[in-house]
């Protein structure tokens, strides 16, 4: 904006060119869309910025008290603008270092250390960026990137508000009856507690983000999920067919009207809609992985058999991101494939802090499985013993596993070995072991069960 509103005699064309420096959000550089018009880093096609280098102070958290990312960067006028790759620096404290905003560069620089990267547009040029590591080329990368998107994510069902309202604890069941309780400690704003009566038929397993990670995955509540697909069953065919459920709905109907977003959705909706639904939730398998985590974590979700419950697919949360499949097979190879070193080192070169969503497949091409290719066969099988293993806690069978399945998909990709063994030593730098929890956005402890 400065440079564009600006009469700034610093950029005015002439032998000795000015330099303007920003402080700036770091996501610009790496957010998928509201990134894309700066990273075309010109005024017009005569005024186009070159960007010797960027900054990045995330890690440091210069602002007190202020919960951004921060990142400094130059540019000047040049008739070619920025070239590739640019160099990147990330900043981090070292263990015990704290800083206040008046301590000298030299303290600074002498408690903290610098992470030298190389910076490239993950797809075209207005794409975000990748933060490659020393050591790993763009064309290694490139191998993973490259072709076709075949597979698409989807987001899990959102309640936008009404958590504790449409998540139920089923408590008993006979004779084509469920009772169950609607689950206020999952609510911010807390709906009455209640213990109803329902018909089975359009409540479903749940799989909340929480109950989600590498390998594994934990179902242990349901949802009550009054939909035909995209849209609610209507009023009138709900209250014919399900009418103990209908009157659970509109016992709770006040509660229901009042969630974040409900009104502003601009579409005539039954008041108990949800929101990010569609066919793909009832797939029978899914891979899943969190959509807030430090790193890409997927497990694979098959139909559950929930005591009391008549349907067996289960429906992940608006925390979770899903992949769906109609083959057992098909969700474990595409699991393991994003699960393996080079998927995990893509999505980190990417991906803006926590945030890990529905793009990973626009980046990361997992090919169409084929069961009768040998080595998607065998992707599958790892992706199930390592579910196996993991089931058991067993952490060095896992491990082992992993190492074979990094080279299975190495194969996939076209990816030497050589390459290989540096993606795994830059992962085991660059990442985090353990990726962080996600928060629901009814963000409240996870309760004991109270049965």
């Amino acid at each position: 904006y400065v440079a564009s509103r600006a009469e700034n005699p610093l950029l005015a064309p002439r032998p000795a060119k000015g330099r303007l420096g920003f402080v700036i959000t770091q996501s610009v550089f790496q957010s998928k869309d509201a990134g894309r018009g700066f990273r075309s880093f010109a005024l017009d096609s005569k005024r186009k910025f070159r960007i010797p280098r960027v900054q990045d102070f995330t890690a440091m958290k210069p602002f007190e008290g202020a919960v951004n990312r921060t990142a400094t960067f130059t540019f000047e006028l040049s008739e070619h603008g920025t070239a590739y790759p640019v160099p990147y620096t990330s900043w981090h404290p070292r263990s015990g270092s704290r800083f206040d905003s008046g301590d000298a560069l030299s303290k600074i620089s002498n408690e903290s250390s610098r992470i030298e990267l190389c910076a490239w547009p993950v797809a075209d040029p207005l794409s975000p960026w990748m933060l490659l590591p020393q050591g790993i080329s763009k064309a290694t990368v490139e191998k993973v990137t490259s072709g076709k998107q075949v597979y698409r994510a989807w987001k899990g069902a959102d309640t936008r508000g009404g958590n504790g309202i449409l998540w139920l604890e089923i408590l008993s069941g006979k004779k084509g009856i469920v009772v169950a309780r609607n689950t206020p400690e999952f609510s911010k704003k807390k709906p009455p507690q209640m213990t109803w009566s329902f018909e089975p038929t359009l409540i479903y397993p749940l799989l909340k983000g929480r109950e989600t990670s590498r390998w594994q995955t934990a179902p242990r509540y349901a949802l009550l999920y009054p939909h035909d697909g995209d849209r609610a069953i209507p009023e009138v065919e709900l209250k014919r067919k399900c009418p103990k459920t209908f009157a659970y709905l509109k016992r709770m109907e006040p509660h229901l009207r009042k969630r974040r977003m409900y009104d502003l959705s601009f579409r005539d909706l039954a008041f108990y809609s949800l929101f990010e639904t569609g066919k793909f939730l009832l797939s029978p398998y899914k891979v899943v992985w969190k959509e807030i985590a430090t790193q890409v974590a997927c497990a694979v979700q098959g139909p559950l058999a929930l005591e009391h419950l008549t349907n067996p697919n289960v429906i992940p949360d608006h925390k979770l991101v899903i992949l769906p499949c109609e083959r057992e097979a098909e969700a474990h190879f595409a699991c393991a494939l994003l699960n393996s070193a080079p998927a995990r080192l893509v999505a980190h070169t990417y991906i803006v802090g926590t945030q890990i969503s529905t793009h990973v497949l626009e980046y990361i091409k997992v090919p169409v499985f084929d069961s009768e290719v040998r080595a998607h066969e065998r992707l599958a099988e790892l992706s199930k013993l390592c579910h196996a293993a993991a089931s058991d806690g067993d952490h060095k069978t896992v491990l082992a596993l992993e190492a074979k399945l990094d080279g299975a998909a190495a194969k996939i990709w076209g990816i030497t070995d050589t390459e290989l063994t540096a993606i795994q030593a830059a992962l085991s730098e660059t990442v985090e072991a353990v990726a962080t929890d996600g928060e629901d956005e009814d963000a409240v402890p996870e309760p004991r069960s109270k049965r």
